[in-house]
C-alpha cells in the first residue's frame, strides 16, 4: 500500500471507530457524549477543530485536513458519514444551525465521491 493510501486509511478507521462508539453512546441517550467523542475523533484524524471543517469552504477544508491531496473516495464517504453523524448529535443537543452546517456538508462530500 503508498504511503498515502495508508494515510488515508488511518484517517477512515479512526473516523469509523467514533461512528461505532457514538452509536453506543445514541442509544444510551448519552448525546453530549456522543458529540465529544465525535469532535475528538475528528481531531485526532485531522489535526483540526471540526467547527473550522464547517467555517470553511469545502475545498479549502479538504485543503487543509488532506494536506494538499486530493481524498480517496474512502475518505469522502467516511467524512460524510462523521458530518451525517454529528448533524445527529448536534440536533439533538439543540445546536440546530450547526447542525444544518453539518448536513450541508455531508452532501458536498457524497457530492464529490
Amino acid at each position: 500500500m503508498s504511503i498515502r493510501r495508508d494515510w488515508f486509511k488511518n484517517k477512515v478507521d479512526i473516523l469509523a471507530q467514533a461512528a461505532g462508539a457514538v452509536l453506543g453512546l445514541k442509544g444510551k441517550g448519552e448525546v453530549l457524549q456522543a458529540a465529544v467523542k465525535l469532535e475528538e475523533a475528528f481531531r485526532s484524524a485531522f489535526g483540526m477543530d471540526p467547527k473550522l471543517a464547517l467555517a470553511l469552504p469545502l475545498e479549502d477544508f479538504l485543503k487543509m485536513a488532506c494536506r494538499d491531496v486530493a481524498p480517496s473516495p474512502e475518505l469522502l464517504a467516511s467524512l460524510a458519514g462523521f458530518f451525517d453523524d454529528w448533524a445527529e448529535v448536534l440536533e439533538a443537543a439543540g445546536r440546530k444551525d450547526e447542525a444544518a452546517l453539518a448536513r450541508e456538508r455531508a452532501s458536498s462530500c457524497r457530492a464529490l465521491k
